[in-house]
């Protein structure tokens, strides 16, 4: 007889009953553990932000993640932080600031109290463009009728004309402009945001919530100019206009605002008539202000705002580069803030801050650190503390679908990064407010 044959031991462990049942345990397990993260994923999904951040390269390749984070140096004196009352000039009437609130009513708001007949504006140079608008033409007295040279080297800064722009941003009481300087500039004005480029989809209202009828109903610049009044004891009267200003009409060169906000994320292409308007109102003492909401080089809106910005100045030597830390908007005695250094932008981004000027003095500031995206957060009146009251008719409203992602898309979206987001929009504004000061100390007008 032969003897049995050894049963293998895969066999042997396969028929037991012992394996069978921890192979249904782990199975059922499994299933548990499976059925557990989907349903999680679908039930429980993160809240998608409203406007997101979404950082990468033109190409498609994955974006460059800025390094860990490092605590950013702080060279402001304790007397120059927001909350040191000794640090601000009493108001006006000697109160303190209130820091209350100030709503947006209505167009009413925001009339210009001060009327200035501009007549028509012919720069020294060749002509060789028209900008035109409602009620231009040549020798009209209601209209602008503005004529400009599209060579900046023959059409360089006009100061008639600059101090014609410059009467409009008068204080109550004057009409000879913004007076004082640094933390006690006075000054009362209005802050268009730039619509542009509308036949290229240039999402020129991204920070901002919008009403059906097109105007805006609150975000990042409404933000910026309550603080602005707030921390300024009513110095800085200022309001954003709730229309937004159409780049290629003739409102840019009747209104004159000290300077235009831009801002997006996407590609766009300025029209011939917006490039000129612009051209124009540089000239005659406006500015710029852009802020790229996909922070760092290389978005989509950096690309395209440094192409545009050249051909609205594209003389060779005229050309954004970096601001030094000498810089009135980091601070000095004519900036309101002593910053020191670039703030931190979205996600730790820290760029250097360009501006290009005309004849030595600022036409175009522009941060590619986005800014206006950390403008979103309202701050408590009186505080530096986040404003998280809800409410759909509150002036000013937490943006949620960042604010419940930030540590994770937005890594430091807080209320700290948003106050010094705040002091340089206020000391931006200030410099562009008062660049002119000294040039215009030794200018006599005509018939003078």
């Amino acid at each position: 007889m032969h003897a049995p044959r050894p049963q293998p031991i895969t066999e042997a462990v396969a028929k037991s009953k012992y394996f069978a049942v921890a192979a249904m345990l782990h199975l059922v397990l499994f299933a548990m553990i499976g059925s557990m993260v989907i349903v999680q994923s679908v039930l429980v999904a993160p809240e998608i932000p409203d406007n997101p951040y979404r950082p990468g390269q033109l190409d498609g390749t994955p974006p460059v993640i800025p390094p860990d984070p490092q605590p950013p140096v702080n060279t402001a004196t304790p007397t120059d932080a927001i909350g040191a009352t000794p640090s601000l000039p009493s108001g006006p009437t000697g109160e303190p600031g209130r820091g209350d609130l100030v709503g947006v009513t209505g167009p009413g708001d925001h009339v210009l109290e001060t009327t200035v007949n501009f007549g028509t504006y012919r720069p020294a140079g060749s002509v060789t463009g028209t900008a035109t608008g409602p009620g231009s033409g040549p020798g009209d007295q209601q209209g602008m009728g503005v004529k400009v040279s599209t060579n900046l080297k023959t059409g360089v800064h006009d100061l008639k004309e600059v101090a014609k722009t410059r009467m409009i941003w008068s204080p109550e009481g004057s009409k000879s402009g913004p007076q004082g300087t640094g933390v006690n500039t006075r000054a009362k004005f209005v802050v268009h945001v730039a619509k542009y480029a509308a036949e290229t989809r240039g999402d020129w209202h991204s920070t901002f919530e919008m009403n059906p009828d097109g105007t805006i109903r609150r975000g990042s610049i409404p933000n910026l100019l309550r603080q602005a009044k707030e921390w300024s004891r009513g110095r800085l009267q200022s309001e954003t206009v709730l229309q937004p200003l159409d780049l290629a009409s003739g409102e840019l060169l009747e209104k004159r605002p000290p300077f235009v906000f831009f801002h997006g994320h996407a590609d766009f292409k300025l029209t011939e008539a917006e490039v000129e308007n612009l051209r124009t109102y540089l000239l005659m003492g406006g500015a710029v202000w852009a802020d790229a909401c996909l922070a760092g080089r290389g978005s989509r809106f950096d690309v395209a705002f440094r192409r545009e910005i050249k051909r609205v100045v594209p003389d060779a030597d005229k050309n954004l580069a970096p601001a030094p830390l000498s810089h009135e908007i980091y601070g000095g005695p004519r900036a309101f803030f002593q910053l020191g250094n670039v703030p931190v932008g979205m996600n730790y981004y820290q760029e250097p801050i360009e501006v290009l000027e005309i004849n030595g003095l600022t036409a175009v500031i522009y941060t590619s650190n986005d800014y206006s995206d950390m403008m979103r957060i309202p701050l408590l009146p009186g505080t530096e503390k986040p404003d998280t009251r809800r409410g759909a008719d509150r002036i000013a409203l937490m943006p949620f679908g960042m604010w419940h992602n930030r540590g994770t898309l937005y890594r430091n979206f807080e209320a700290p990064t948003a106050v010094k987001a705040y002091q340089l929009g206020i000391n931006i504004t200030v410099h562009l407010l008062t660049r002119f000061d000294r040039l215009l100390e030794t200018y006599i007008p005509d018939g003078k």
